[in-house]
């Protein structure tokens, strides 16, 4: 049995169960005399990686996790035989956010954890996929917020990449939404059904559900395929899709069918043109995800 200081993405519990799935979190820990840096792109991540850096009154926070030999085993396997980083063993203090200091070595835990090999540091931006994992242990353990910011920073040219990449996005769904080929489109579309929003041109099917789903919003049209593929094609899109997780999906499913549904009351329901509600729609799509 060995402790593990995890710095990284595995700084979320479900990320190191994948490797480790029999890891046991003993808590959050401070390193230091290193600071944290990004100096390797991964393919597998589609990233650069987060890596420590020896760094005199620096600081560096992380998981510290009890380990298997069974898991021993599976991370060294994964981490070292890549041959991208080296394993090195580190003193780590017990992360208590309501003591503002760690007194001396009281507490100290033996650790292992990784340091990449060959620092590149013009390795690249770090994507928001792999920084909000560590973000968000960052907010469960209360690691200081000048830390939290500091993660954030090594993602911002990402974060601009890709809001640049949802307005050219939305953008081109407005005009498209004009076209002959986008109306040929839509009528192949199937009924949307998907957190807890559903999309039907059925009377029937919304009074079943309204029984059976009460807590279902269920957005009655005679433009259910032209909005069915909206949302479909909106929820599906890469420049979009990163912001959405198992929890917000329902809020920001919620919040487009609710303006396509104000749009057809506005309006009255054989009056709204399928372009109105559709472009309802996107306007509220824009305002959530940009």
């Amino acid at each position: 049995m060995e402790y593990y200081f995890a710095y990284s993405i595995y700084m979320d519990i479900e990320q190191m169960r994948l490797v480790c799935p029999d890891s046991k979190t003993v808590g959050a820990g401070k390193l230091y005399g290193y600071r944290l840096d990004f100096t390797r792109y991964s393919t597998l991540r589609e990233s650069t990686v987060a890596d420590i850096i020896e760094s005199g009154n620096d600081e560096v926070f992380g998981i510290i996790y009890e380990l298997s030999e069974k898991d021993l085993e599976r991370l060294n396997d994964f981490e070292v035989a890549r041959k991208f980083y080296n394993k090195i063993y580190v003193d780590i203090h017990h992360y208590r956010p309501q003591r503002k200091r760690t007194m001396g070595n009281k507490g100290l835990i033996r650790c292992f954890t990784y340091e990449v090999t060959n620092k590149n540091p013009k390795a690249g931006k770090a994507s928001i996929e792999y920084i909000n994992p560590m973000i968000e242990a960052a907010f469960k353990y209360r690691f200081p917020f000048s830390y939290i910011k500091k993660i954030n920073e090594f993602c911002k040219k990402d974060l601009l990449a890709k809001k640049s990449d949802a307005l050219d996005f939305f953008i081109h769904l407005m005009d498209y939404i004009k076209t002959e080929e986008f109306i040929n489109e839509a009528k192949a579309a199937k009924e949307w059904g998907g957190a807890r929003l559903v999309i039907t041109g059925n009377l029937a099917r919304k009074r079943q559900l309204a029984s059976s789903h009460p807590n279902d919003l269920v957005i009655f049209t005679p433009h259910w395929r032209e909005l069915s593929w909206l949302i479909k094609k909106i929820y599906s899109n890469r420049s979009i899709n990163w912001r959405i997780d198992g929890y917000n999906k329902y809020y920001f499913l919620n919040e487009m069918g609710k303006a396509a549904n104000e749009y057809q009351k506005k309006k009255g329901r054989n009056k709204s043109g399928y372009r109105g509600i559709c472009e309802a729609t996107l306007v509220k799509a824009y305002s959530l995800f940009t």
